[in-house]
């Protein structure tokens, strides 16, 4: 806080895998299971990082792929949280979906609470309306990005 009671920002010093936990758990429905199978998880991460947190594509490197945006980076971080048993994997039809696990819903609660609240909100509402192809993407927008 600052002497005239401005709150800094706290949410640039989160990681970049730290991110992931609130992204699938901010628009949650709490008597739900948060899952999301891979192709949409990576979508949807794709438009939060290019619309909500550019600092992030450094790290992430989204590329072109044969179903949509694709990071190593984030496939990764994705398997480091699931060591760290705050995500698991189910596979169904060809599908891998995470979701969070309970330990995982409490971390993202105490992450997403380091998250300025306008940043929140842009998740909350991406999280509403999903999905890259119904946002011009692979129709020119940010092809030349990734």
């Amino acid at each position: 806080m600052t002497d005239k009671g401005v709150i800094l920002t706290m949410d640039k010093d989160l990681k970049p895998v730290e991110w992931i936990l609130p992204f699938l758990f901010i628009g949650s429905k709490p008597d739900r299971p948060v899952m999301k199978d891979s192709l949409r998880l990576f979508e949807e991460f794709f438009v939060f990082v290019k619309e909500v947190k550019p600092e992030l594509d450094s790290h992430f490197k989204f590329i072109s792929y044969s179903y949509g945006p694709f990071s190593h980076q984030l496939k990764t971080d994705l398997g480091v949280l699931q060591l760290l048993m705050f995500i698991k994997t189910r596979y169904f039809n060809d599908r891998t979906y995470y979701y969070l696990t309970e330990k995982g819903r409490t971390k993202a609660r105490e992450t997403a609470a380091k998250i300025e609240l306008v940043t929140i909100e842009k998740i909350a509402r991406l999280r509403r309306n999903p999905g890259w192809r119904c946002r011009g993407i692979g129709e020119g927008e940010y092809d030349a990005d990734y």
